[in-house]
């Protein structure tokens, strides 16, 4: 694969773009369970199938490295790195802190427009839950955090909401098929929409902290557990 050179920085565009597309499907790929915890990732056979170079696929494993979902050990391939019940614990109280005073700063600063997308979310949610739809509910959820942490305007605050988004991810099959979960996820959702539109900073902080708490609690009950947080 050959790049064109030229003097505006074409080049270094289009080498972010091939880095950022192999990036995201691996990212994909271990979200979604087609690479399996303790999976070995071989970097010239996942080249050969994305048709790059190898460069671009060590850039995307430092990056999945880096935030956590994939291990490095000397002299072996990078594996998918499993979470441990207690990892997947403090990961969402580390996203009812972080997410708790991204919601907290969107409070004073989301638009009319965000807030409508928001009740739009929670729309689409709710109906995907009565059609048994959990896969596309999820990317829906993606979308509702997403505009909150635009919202926030906290660009280094919303990178780490979102590095710990993807962390938890991988935990979600623990509460997929938990009875009645998805519906108390919509009703929080709704909570949480409804202090962001009355603006009320504390009520938005506190109402996302709980959807979190709430949701490490789904995960202790999904694997016989309880917790005190």
């Amino acid at each position: 694969m050959s790049y064109p050179a030229t003097p505006d920085g074409t080049i270094r565009r289009d080498y972010r773009t091939i880095n950022e597309l192999v990036f995201h499907s691996l990212l994909e790929d271990v979200l979604s369970g087609r690479l399996k915890p303790g999976e070995r990732l071989n970097i010239d056979e996942i080249a050969r199938r994305m048709g790059v170079s190898r460069t671009p696929v060590r850039e995307a494993l430092k990056q999945l490295v880096a935030a956590g979902l994939v291990e490095n050990e000397p002299h072996r391939s990078p594996f998918i790195k499993a979470l441990s019940f207690e990892e997947v614990i403090e990961l969402f109280c580390i996203r009812a802190a972080l997410d708790g005073m991204a919601s907290r700063l969107a409070a004073h600063h989301i638009s009319d427009e965000q807030l409508n997308y928001l009740d739009d979310c929670c729309r689409q949610m709710e109906s995907l839950v009565e059609l048994r739809q959990y896969n596309e509910t999820l990317a829906i959820n993606f979308k509702f955090h997403s505009v909150i942490y635009q919202a926030a305007n906290a660009p280094r605050l919303s990178e780490s909401c979102l590095m710990f988004y993807r962390h938890t991810e991988q935990a979600r099959h623990l509460v997929i098929d938990l009875p009645g979960s998805h519906a108390e996820i919509c009703q929080e959702h709704r909570v949480i929409a409804q202090a962001l539109r009355s603006r009320d900073s504390e009520a938005a902080d506190n109402a996302t902290r709980q959807h979190y708490f709430n949701s490490a609690r789904r995960v202790a009950k999904s694997v016989g557990k309880e917790i005190a947080i």
